[in-house]
């Protein structure tokens, strides 16, 4: 009785280290994909630590929105700004600038300097990807605006951004070298984004023609036609629009979003403040 007895508590012990052994394993594996999640977007991370052996080398052809933004006349405002106080402007508005994202189920794809890039329907499917892209930039141009009364009031500096927005077939995947490689995507509708972000003025929405020729966007976005335009790297010039905003309800759950960030950025100001 007592060899069969020691024999179940050796099972048991051997049971709960087991036990232990996993649940820290699953710890850790936990604390690594929030860390990962600071790097590239919540669903890329997800996807990395599922099955590590996977991630490698590769695209694959989808259609896709992406959007980007950066500020107006950054170079000159850096040289009149300190590294720590610019540093902390664009940690203000890109923290904008996710919310928007995320609230509209977009993904970062990265920061680059003063700019961002943004893509909808990769690498999560999003059968709306154009719409929700298109509502991101006018919360992305919102919100901007808002920030900015709020930073004058405070007297800190402001910034304008431009805002490209482009929808096509591209190309999505881990692209790079099998030892640095990021998941991005790349394209002639990619690189027309970027283009048209270059052409925009401050706290402008430029998207390409064809993106409003669909009823089901058009009869959901307010828009002004501000004709052709010459890209550099297009031999004809393409018909654009500049994005004035999207319908009311969309308007709506928009500007409950701005107000609860604000309450939150005003928060932290409060803090701040007091300590």
């Amino acid at each position: 009785n007592y060899r069969i007895q020691d024999r179940r508590n050796d099972e048991i012990g051997g049971l709960i280290e087991a036990y232990n052994t996993m649940a820290h394993g699953m710890l850790e594996k936990d604390q690594v994909e929030r860390v990962l999640q600071r790097f590239v977007s919540p669903s890329v991370a997800r996807n990395m630590m599922a099955d590590l052996d996977q991630v490698q080398l590769g695209g694959r052809d989808v259609s896709a929105t992406v959007v980007f933004a950066d500020i107006v006349g950054f170079t000159r405002l850096s040289e009149n700004l300190a590294p720590d106080a610019i540093a902390d402007m664009l940690n203000v508005y890109f923290d904008a600038i996710t919310t928007a994202t995320s609230f509209y189920r977009g993904t970062i794809d990265k920061y680059m300097g003063d700019c961002a890039m943004i893509v909808f329907g990769v690498p999560e499917k999003d059968d709306e990807h154009l719409f929700h892209g298109l509502c991101c930039a006018v919360m992305i141009q919102r919100l901007v605006e808002r920030l900015n009364e709020h930073r004058h009031a405070h007297g800190q500096t402001t910034v304008e951004f431009r805002i490209g927005i482009n929808s096509g077939d591209m190309l999505a995947g881990n692209l790079g070298s099998r030892d640095r490689m990021q998941y991005t995507v790349v394209g002639d509708a990619v690189n027309l984004a970027s283009r048209l972000s270059n052409m925009a003025g401050g706290n402008e929405i430029i998207a390409a023609a064809p993106l409003l020729s669909n009823p089901n966007i058009a009869s959901r976005v307010r828009a002004t036609e501000s004709g052709a335009m010459r890209i550099r790297g297009k031999e004809n010039p393409v018909g654009t629009y500049r994005i004035d905003g999207v319908h009311a309800l969309s308007e709506t759950l928009m500007e409950q979003r701005i107000a609860q960030f604000l309450a939150k950025l005003n928060t932290e100001h409060q803090r701040v403040q007091g300590e």
